[in-house]
């Protein structure tokens, strides 16, 4: 059987004031969405690895990085600490 390329992304400074970077080895991916702790979509955007997401408008708190490619969906906690 084939292996499958897990995606794999770094999401830093972690924590931040609203601004990460993500970045993943030149992988593709399609979107990227950010939610809050009770699952409102607070940031959403066809993405390219290496961007910033920037939730600075958002107040502190922990918030969730959702990645999507074409076969897989990760996600990351992001911690906003103004």
């Amino acid at each position: 059987l084939p292996l499958c390329n897990q995606l794999s992304v770094e999401v830093y400074p972690n924590p931040s004031s609203g601004k990460f970077r993500i970045d993943g080895a030149g992988q593709k991916i399609q979107s990227v969405e950010v939610f809050s702790l009770v699952g409102e979509r607070v940031y959403s955007s066809v993405h390219l690895m290496g961007s910033t997401v920037d939730i600075s408008a958002q107040p502190n708190g922990i918030y969730f990085l959702r990645v999507k490619n074409e076969k897989e969906v990760i996600t990351k906690k992001l911690v906003v600490n103004k």
